[in-house]
């Protein structure tokens, strides 16, 4: 049986310091839809799990200087519907309709799911196309830092762990954006994926001027593909069908040790994981225009 302590902190600021407490180990509990069944199961072993369920300062989404900030502790069922996120982000809304279950969705968090870096961390697959920026606090400190890298310093396991994301950065989506997001599972609702793929791409006169594509549940890591993201740029739209074909080979040699277990095989993953891609660079959507006026926290 797993023993450690239980907390409820009233603040942030406790909240971080009994996590920056090096003394004993302490993890962080959001929505508890992944962590709690790793603790079960004994993957996990914490000290103290510092429930973060009254932290309601970390719960919002608000239109933030040509980006929508969105607290680390806001549900996945939120996400999927405001109307910020809509309108400004909305393959993030597409996202978090196909997560889980509804039952889920209202108890997944943001935060939680980026910093469980599991095969089902579906958010981080849009939010690296859209290039987003985490907010991370600790006790007295505070600092900001791509996905991205995020996702590096992960894998390399230099993440600190008395460290908490409080906040997703995500930039607007320009008018000239084309956008889409797809994902594989073996069923619609409550599967672990096999493959998923984000793109953002920015147009100027039908031409290709920044090209962005995310996978997840490939690799180890969900990635941005930056190898297969070049060949596109320049190319005028739509897209020969030569030039769709050349970034699916590139982006073949970029989903290095894909994963092979009991949900699909590696060689299965990749093959969808370019099916995806193909489907998105025929059907990318665009951004729904309307009144620039800001829209105000809801």
């Amino acid at each position: 049986m797993v023993e450690f302590e239980y907390v409820t902190p009233s603040s942030l600021e406790a909240a971080l310091q009994v996590l920056g407490d090096a003394s004993h180990p302490a993890m962080a509990l959001a929505g508890g839809t992944r962590l709690l069944i790793d603790v079960r199961a004994g993957v996990v072993q914490p000290a103290i799990l510092v429930d973060l369920r009254h932290l309601d300062t970390l719960e919002y989404i608000r239109f933030d200087d040509h980006c929508v900030a969105i607290g680390a502790r806001t549900t996945l069922a939120q996400i999927e519907m405001n109307p910020l996120i809509q309108r400004y982000v909305p393959l993030l809304a597409e996202m978090a309709s196909s997560f889980g279950s509804p039952l889920i969705r209202t108890s997944s968090t943001l935060g939680g799911n980026i910093a469980s870096f599991a095969q089902v961390a579906d958010a981080v697959v849009p939010l690296l196309a859209l290039d987003s920026t985490l907010l991370f606090q600790s006790a007295g400190n505070r600092r900001r830092q791509q996905l991205s890298a995020f996702i590096t310093d992960h894998r390399r396991a230099a993440a600190h762990a008395h460290e908490l994301i409080t906040e997703v950065s995500v930039p607007v989506l320009p008018g000239n954006a084309l956008w889409f997001y797809a994902k594989l599972g073996n069923r619609k609702a409550n599967a672990i994926p096999i493959a998923s793929v984000a793109t953002v791409i920015t147009i100027q006169s039908q031409r290709i001027q920044e090209a962005r594509i995310a996978l997840g549940a490939i690799t180890p890591a969900p990635l941005r593909a930056t190898h297969a993201e070049a060949v596109l740029l320049n190319e005028s739209l739509p897209l020969r069908d030569q030039t769709i074909e050349h970034c699916l080979a590139v982006l073949a040699t970029e989903l290095q040790d894909p994963l092979d277990d009991m949900v699909a095989s590696a060689g299965y993953r990749v093959l969808m994981g370019k099916a995806l891609l193909r489907k998105a660079l025929y059907h990318l959507r665009p951004v729904e225009q309307g009144d620039d006026k800001k829209m105000r926290e809801e």
